[in-house]
């Protein structure tokens, strides 16, 4: 397991943080800018695109450069068209053929960029947003895409400087604006939302309104017991009388016991109908759960729990997601382990335990409040003093592989038979390190495997393969397999809008110690090969 591949191990320790501090400062020469005039009637394709018809405006942008060969703003439309249909590689083909014949192209750059992220190619994208801001520093969108790559490197204070400078450079562009909000606190979101609903006409303005209300119900949930770190045992969640199927934690939800697997793969609290009845959970909202599988979404509904007890740490007011139907099967249900961000998250697979420790305060901080990270759901606020801080690694982290984020998910880079770097999702409640089909047609031979069955929130996988060989590279650390689960994850990563080429399963995980510090992105990886033999023994099994 341990081995060190020093060609990986150096790109995957470059985050994007690095990469994008080579750019020009921050707003530099967007002093004099003017900002853009309210936009007029948009064009045919515009509006298919505002409208999400998205074949519709492909071809209305074609024949706009047919009358019109070489227009940047036809072909900028062309290529995010061509992103939203998922025709990566066309859209990026048309932007490369584009940009070689306007050099210096601000908006086809920044529409490069948007693709490459989307592709899953941030060090790519990281060059071509820089290009963009310095060949044009007044281009709102180029700031916004900058805004988008310093966010997935937890680069918070340098992602709210951008999207505050887009958002004055261009309050009209509906993304732009999106953004902006998300990076707003729930008081100015709300203030923001109020404004435009006192039109009674506009109804979905009514009902973003009523939707940032109810989300707000969940910001008081905070820590009231007067610890602020515990130890844990993992609990097994069993197949049948002597087999481990995954790990869980032992909850009280309002003072009603329940064992939630451990999944850093989930987000928040999702527990079944039967638990929400025996908590006395009441319906707050509607929700769909979705997750692995082809069988769609399940309904569900939001609630909220006057207590939750884990362990020494007793939290209230806060927000737990229900879930219908028996998708979970016999399972209470899952903690993902972002509710714990308030805290460095260690997960000791070799002693089976779970560690909760305070994070290191940042410099001049005095450390923050400990929360339940189920408050809000979006990407840009995570409690900090003084505001949104970037990325700190203190010195007893200096060894973490500095990783990506989006909302819950935890992206590392991979190398997979030293080829190009993947991003894999750190999921401790998938059973196996798992490969897209897509990736694992580009490093081996996949067969296809009608024995096995894969399941996830989102029912079974249709169509499920296998790789015959592949060696996971990340950080310092390399895992030769010779039998890989792979299946489609396009939707996967459609709705992440990055390509996603698999999982790091239990497979993998349960062979280390693992330490998450969601707040700055970074993920420490402890293995100890003399348990290696055995946990392999009983993981194949």
């Amino acid at each position: 397991m341990a081995g060190r591949c020093a060609g990986f191990a150096r790109l995957a320790g470059l985050g994007l943080a690095g990469l994008l501090a080579v750019a020009m400062p921050m707003g530099a020469g967007a002093a004099s800018c003017t900002a853009a005039a309210e936009p007029g009637t948009p064009s045919a394709a515009e509006q298919a695109m505002k409208d999400r018809r998205f074949p519709a405006a492909e071809e209305l942008f074609r024949k706009e450069l047919a009358a019109k060969p070489g227009d940047e703003a036809a072909t900028a439309g062309l290529v995010r068209a061509l992103r939203e249909e998922e025709k990566l590689d066309e859209a990026l083909q048309v932007a490369n053929q584009a940009i070689a014949a306007h050099a210096g192209s601000a908006l086809l750059l920044t529409e490069r960029a948007g693709v490459q992220i989307r592709q899953g190619n941030l060090w790519e994208a990281a060059g071509s947003a820089e290009a963009a801001v310095r060949a044009d520093p007044c281009l709102a969108q180029a700031h916004a895409r900058y805004a988008e790559l310093y966010l997935l490197s937890s680069m918070y204070a340098s992602a709210k400087r951008q999207i505050d400078l887009a958002q004055r450079l261009d309050p009209w562009d509906g993304w732009i604006h999106s953004e902006w909000m998300a990076s707003r606190t729930s008081e100015e979101r709300i203030g923001e939302a109020e404004r435009a609903a006192a039109d009674k006409t506009n109804a979905g303005a009514q009902k973003y309104l009523a939707d940032l209300k109810q989300e707000a119900g969940g910001q008081g949930c905070r820590l009231v017991s007067q610890v602020s770190s515990t130890e844990l045992p993992f609990a097994p969640m069993m197949y049948d009388a002597t087999n481990i199927r995954a790990y869980g934690l032992d909850v009280k939800l309002n003072d009603k016991g329940a064992r939630l697997e451990i999944d850093t793969g989930a987000s928040g609290l999702l527990v079944s109908r039967a638990v929400a009845d025996r908590a006395g959970l009441k319906p707050f909202g509607k929700e769909m759960v979705e997750g692995v599988g082809d069988e769609g979404a399940q309904d569900g509904f939001l609630s909220f729990a006057t207590s939750i007890k884990i362990g020494d740490l007793e939290f209230q007011n806060c927000r737990v997601e229900v879930m219908g139907g028996k998708r979970l099967g016999d399972s209470d249900g899952l903690i993902g382990m972002d509710v714990f961000s308030s805290f460095l998250v260690t997960l000791n697979y070799p002693l089976h335990r779970l560690k909760l420790e305070p994070l290191p305060p940042r410099p001049g901080e005095s450390g923050g409040a400990m929360r339940l990270g189920i408050a809000r759901d979006t990407d840009w606020d995570y409690g900090a003093e003084g505001g949104m801080q970037n990325r700190y690694v203190a010195p007893q982290m200096k060894d973490y592989l500095e990783i990506y984020r989006r909302g819950h998910d935890l992206l590392v880079p991979v190398g997979l038979n030293k080829s190009k770097l993947k991003l894999f999702i750190l999921d401790s409640g998938a059973w196996a390190t798992t490969i897209s089909t897509a990736a694992g047609r580009e490093v081996s031979k996949l067969h296809a495997d009608d024995a096995l069955e894969v399941k996830g929130l989102g029912g079974k996988v249709n169509k499920v393969f296998v790789a015959d060989d592949v060696t996971f590279q990340f950080g310092n650390k390399a895992q030769r397999q010779v039998y890989v689960p792979s299946f489609d994850l396009s939707g996967t990563s459609r709705n992440l809008g990055i390509e996603v080429s698999g999982f790091l399963g239990a497979r993998t995980l349960q062979l280390m110690t693992v330490h998450i510090d969601y707040r700055d992105g970074l993920v420490g990886f402890d293995y100890d090969p003399k348990t290696a033999g055995y946990l392999n023994q009983k993981l194949a099994r």
